[in-house]
């Protein structure tokens, strides 16, 4: 049984995020090499990297099956480096293919049932230097003499440390010496160089591709430090070792056993894109603290104004300013905390162009992807909660939308489909693009299969944006024929749920024979967000502000009403308008002279809510309601206001959808 049954939950969870951010990375680059092979020289170096690094952290899970794989796939890529064996398509196909097993396999987490990987070490046989490094060709070896050796066993005894570290430069590695003179300057905050080879006077003649020296250090180093020593940035270097040695007197008659290593670590481990976890910049952990201590001060002060409003001493105007001070720094600290939960969509985006590729071969289509705006940054929850919902999109582009190549062809297209994927922020939402240049919508077949389906009677009267959102009823598909893919009747109206839940929207813009783009709005964060407060009844609820337009006192008689439908004319603009008031079922005057209105926008265009009383802006903790609770589309959660009342979340584009 491997170890890893046996570790720490936090430990497993840091080298699942681990191996997954590495394997995501090196299937990039293998997709990458598929469209364009001649680029093998710039990435080699970076693959073996990634393959060298799961490998160490394989070894260190006690994973064996899995070390010994990734040693395979390290010779495979040291051979293509030397030139020994071709990357063809074949391997390529092959790499992506094992890197998607592999993935699996971690995140599945039956860690004793390696048979499915297994298979791979034998295909990827290729016999390279040991350790699937090169070979120094140069045989520089560090030995020490008999005294070397005793002023070693002097100093370790003394209570002082003694490190063995190794640099492991490239074969085609350029200013070899001046990276490794960088190094030992390096080194040398931490102690003195007893000894290097090649030494000083060597070093200018660039014969050695390893670099080895003796560190003595006046104290043990603290896992940081040999962290922060073997990820030090060196030119062209593959891999640093470090290694601490102990002496044993026991055995120093032994000239081979007198210093025994004891410790190897590898590469680094950081915390990578996860369930439970977030990459956080240092930066902004330092700001962070610096704004706890001004939190601290503020605390103080008020303390202070405390006791002196005890002995009558405490102004008006003193206490104003603190709590202003504190309001101030409140409105910081929500910045900061909200900003430590952002993560990039590239994150998000990652696992696509994979998937692209493996519906595109299916349906035998070529396809290129386009993608934008991946630095733009979206709370991490909502990134983990729109995998899904994106995932069937892409694929019903690929498999619905786009055309193949004859059809393309006949239509005047290009070949090659292409997809575009983007994200961009809109106050305070950001926005998910996903569009092809495929066949478009068909409002005329998406109307006959309704009809067919039963969703529509044969006589009812739908605009083409009405046909167009009959997509993502629950049972509907154009598909001709079933896949495994699509066809089912499965899958957008779960993308329309999922993106609900978000209290979020969908807008879809199509052009028949030019192609279709989902737009998927949804909230830059569910935490804590500026709402807009209103009464109905005697009941407070919530509506988020990004999505409010404008809030107004609107004339009874300014009220039409059109096919048993509510309209409201703003700004030579008409929309349809709902009284939320009995959407509640609370008792209301219909009849008011005046009435509160809220505007929003979403998907269909605008849309009016009435309500009995505009209340004013609030910032809110959005909290999840219970689901012992009775299931109510329309409200999005909870928020504990300022004096203890609870509010409910209206979801407006629920409201909408229903």
């Amino acid at each position: 049984m491997s170890d890893i049954t046996n570790m720490d939950e936090t430990l497993v969870l840091l080298f699942k995020n681990e191996t997954r951010e590495q394997l995501e990375r090196f299937t990039e680059i293998m997709l990458h090499l598929e469209q364009d092979p001649d680029q093998q020289g710039d990435v080699i170096n970076e693959l073996f990297r990634l393959a060298h690094n799961v490998k160490g952290s394989a070894g260190m899970m006690g994973l064996n099956e899995l070390k010994e794989i990734m040693h395979q796939v390290e010779n495979l890529f040291d051979g293509v480096r030397k030139t020994l064996i071709t990357l063809d398509s074949e391997k390529i196909d092959d790499l992506i293919e094992f890197s998607d097993c592999v993935l699996k396999y971690i995140d599945g987490g039956h860690w004793d049932q390696a048979a499915e990987i297994s298979p791979w070490k034998e295909k990827f046989h290729f016999q390279s230097e040991p350790d699937g490094l090169p070979k120094d060709r140069y045989n520089n070896n560090l030995i020490l003499s008999e005294a070397e050796k005793q002023e070693v066993a002097i100093w370790q005894t003394s209570g002082k440390a003694v490190y063995g570290v190794e640099l492991q430069f490239s074969l085609d590695a350029n200013m070899k010496s001046a990276s490794a003179l960088v190094f030992v300057k390096y080194l040398e905050k931490y102690g003195s160089i007893y000894k290097m080879v090649p030494s000083i006077k060597e070093l200018a003649a660039e014969k050695f591709d390893i670099f080895k020296a003796i560190l003595f250090a006046e104290n043990s180093l603290t896992p940081e430090q040999e962290q922060t020593v073997i990820t030090y940035p060196v030119n062209d270097v593959l891999e640093t070792r470090l290694r601490k040695w102990v002496y044993r007197p026991e055995e120093a008659k032994n000239e081979t056993k007198a210093f025994q290593e004891i410790q190897e670590h590898q590469e680094q481990v950081t915390v990578g894109y996860g369930e439970r976890s977030i990459r956080v910049e240092p930066g902004k952990i330092d700001k962070l603290v610096n704004n706890i201590g001004e939190l601290l001060n503020i605390k103080a002060n008020l303390k202070q104004l405390t006791q002196l409003g005890y002995q009558g001493r405490t102004t008006w105007e003193q206490l104003t300013k603190a709590v202003q001070k504190l309001d101030q720094l409140i409105a910081i600290f929500h910045e900061d905390v909200m900003d430590l939960r952002m993560v990039p969509v590239r994150q998000l985006f990652a696992r696509f162009p994979k998937i692209i590729r493996d519906v595109a071969k299916r349906n035998n289509k070529q396809v290129e992807l386009i993608i934008f705006g991946e630095d733009t940054e979206i709370d991490k929850q909502i990134a983990e909660n729109l995998v899904d919902p994106l995932t069937h999109m892409i694929r019903n582009a690929v498999d619905h939308g786009l055309e193949n190549g004859a059809e393309r062809i006949a239509a005047g297209k290009p070949e090659v489909g292409r997809i575009k994927l983007g994200a961009y922020q809109d106050g305070d939402y950001i926005v998910i693009s996903i569009g092809d240049d495929g066949k478009g919508l068909n409002p005329k077949l998406i109307r006959d299969k309704a009809v067919k389906n039963g969703l529509i009677k044969n006589d009812q009267q739908l605009s083409e944006d009405e046909l167009i959102k009959l997509v993502f009823a629950p049972g509907f598909s154009t598909a001709t024929k079933v896949s495994d893919i699509s066809g089912r009747g499965v899958g957008m109206d779960v993308v329309a749920n999922s993106i609900n839940l978000l209290k979020g929207d969908i807008e879809v813009n199509t052009q028949l024979n030019r192609g279709t783009t989902f737009l998927l709005k949804v909230p830059l964060t569910l935490a804590i967000i500026q709402t807009l407060l209103v009464k109905i009844g005697d009941q407070s609820f919530g509506i988020p502000s990004g999505d409010v337009l404008e809030s107004l006192i609107i004339q009874g008689n300014e009220v039409h009403t059109v096919a048993d439908q509510m309209i409201y004319n703003w700004r030579q603009d008409a929309f349809p308008i709902i009284d939320l008031r009995k959407r509640f079922g609370v008792q209301n005057d219909t009849e008011a002279d005046q009435i509160p209105l809220v505007v929003f926008k979403n998907g269909y265009g605008k849309m009016g809510l009435i309500v009995d009383e505009l209340i004013g802006q609030e910032e809110v903790v959005i909290k999840q309601i219970n689901p012992a609770f009775p299931n109510n589309p329309t409200i999005a959660g909870a928020a504990i206001l300022g004096d203890g009342e609870i509010a409910l979340m209206i979801n407006v584009h629920s409201i909408q959808s229903n």
